[in-house]
């Protein structure tokens, strides 16, 4: 059995459990508040046949490629009519993961983050602002007043994400 089997452990989101403060001044526990890093970096681990023991990647990655990555480890061609947006993680034609985006849609207050690794650029729909994000360590994200330079690349990818999804999600100012 453990020769044709495919394990995959991951999670849909992580939980807070009241790491970070909201503006009122409360510790947020659960999920569905915000797209803090306890909640967008949950781990995904890979174990079977072809997979690499005890090999750690960092990448990002998102769900939306689990999916082909599957089809194509176990040998399925995927149906273009099937419409998914994802890429193989691991094997032929594997993408290397490195930005990510992240949707919160809940309590009419949706919110849109592009990250990678060290940034991220987070737009609320309601206040129609963008926020501009640091992970010193990764762990951990900092507001920062201000764009930085290094942001561009994750607002140009942002804006045509909120373009893609219609009327909805105009682009950013």
């Amino acid at each position: 059995l453990k020769d044709r089997t495919l394990v995959i452990i991951t999670a849909d989101h992580g939980e807070s459990l009241g790491e970070n403060l909201n503006p009122k001044g409360y510790a947020d526990w659960g999920h569905g508040h915000d797209l803090s890093p306890e909640l967008v970096q949950v781990p995904l681990i890979v174990a079977g046949p072809g997979i690499p023991a005890g090999r750690v990647n960092d990448r990002l990655a998102e769900l939306v490629d689990l999916g082909p990555s599957i089809l194509q480890h176990v040998g399925v061609a995927e149906d273009p009519a099937w419409g998914w947006d994802g890429d193989p993680l691991w094997g032929p034609g594997a993408v290397v993961g490195t930005t990510a985006i992240s949707d919160r849609g809940n309590k009419g207050a949706s919110t849109t983050l592009v990250r990678d690794r060290n940034l991220g650029v987070e737009w609320n729909e309601k206040a129609q602002r963008a926020g501009y994000l640091s992970y010193p360590g990764g762990l951990r994200s900092t507001r920062l007043g201000a764009a930085q330079p290094a942001h561009s690349g994750l607002k140009a990818t942002l804006d045509a994400y909120l373009q893609a999804k219609g009327p909805a999600g105009a682009a950013t100012p």
